[in-house]
Formats: C-alpha cells, sequence, structure tokens
C-alpha cells in the first residue's frame, strides 16, 4: 500500500487557523474578480482602486501573506473557476498586492521584463509580474533574469 505525501500544514494556518482561513477566502475572491476588473478598467485604474484598501483587513505579517498566497496558489491550480481565468503571473500578483494592501503591509507591484525580450517577442514567460515587500518578493521566486519596467507603490503610483 502506498502511502499518500504528509501535507506540510503552514505555520499561519496551524497558529491562527480561522484567521488564515479567513485571509485564504479573501485571497482566492481576489484571484476570481480581478482579472475581470482588469478588463474592464485597465492596470492604472485597477491598481489605484486597491490601493484604497489599504488596512481594511486585520493586521498579519508578510509571512502569514506567504502561507496564505502558497496555499491559494496550490487549490487556484484545482479550481476550474479560477483555472478558466487563466493562472498567470498577473492574475496572481494583483492578488497578492491586493490582499497585502488589505493587511496594511505597503507592498509594491512589479513587472519586469527579461533583457532579451525585444529579440524573441513570440515566445512566452518573456515578462513576469510580481509583489514585494521591503524590497523582497512575496513569496519568494527568482527575478534575477528580468528588469524591472515598472514598479507601483500606494504613495508613489507607478514608476516606468
Amino acid at each position: 500500500m502506498r502511502r499518500s505525501p504528509r501535507l506540510r500544514v503552514p505555520r499561519a494556518f496551524r497558529r491562527t487557523p480561522f484567521a488564515a482561513s479567513r485571509l485564504l477566502a479573501r485571497y482566492l475572491a481576489h484571484r476570481v474578480a480581478l482579472p475581470r476588473a482588469l478588463e474592464r478598467g485597465g492596470l492604472d485604474e485597477l491598481l489605484a482602486a486597491l490601493d484604497r484598501r489599504v488596512g481594511s483587513a486585520p493586521a498579519a505579517s508578510a509571512g502569514t501573506l506567504t502561507d496564505v498566497v502558497r496555499v491559494g496558489d496550490a487549490l487556484a491550480r484545482r479550481a476550474p473557476p479560477i483555472a478558466r481565468l487563466g493562472d498567470t503571473c498577473l492574475y496572481r500578483a494583483l492578488a497578492r498586492y491586493a490582499l497585502a494592501m488589505e493587511l496594511g503591509l505597503a507592498p509594491s507591484f512589479v513587472i519586469g521584463l527579461r533583457p532579451d525580450a525585444a529579440s524573441r517577442p513570440s515566445e512566452d514567460a518573456l515578462g513576469h509580474a510580481w509583489i514585494e515587500i521591503d524590497g523582497a518578493p512575496v513569496p519568494r521566486e527568482a527575478i534575477s533574469s528580468y528588469v524591472v519596467s515598472m514598479r507601483h507603490t500606494r504613495q508613489g503610483g507607478a514608476i516606468r
């Protein structure tokens, strides 16, 4: 008989399961709603709307955000409504930015391009979107191969 792999429960869900579950529900709701909002109004308008949500959820740490995002992304890959909308870095970064703003964490929304993007315009993954808190990507990921082409913060708006 084969044993299934042991599920590692993130720290935030062990410490405060109810609060972490509520944040998870908010994150998944953002993953569903934000792609449609982006289509309706464009990126600048959507980021400005998300900036107005600062501190609307109970405060949490960047570590809690990371735990919620990891569980949420794993669930989103298996959820038909979210999978149909697309599981792109842009949608993930928008949902992460929205939740981080609600938690009062002061994130930056970042879009980067590979330096050789102009010479390979038909290939996928030439650009990437992510969020940063205190200059570090959340969750931690390899971004060193991208040159930042846009950075949006609540205080400064978009810097291109």
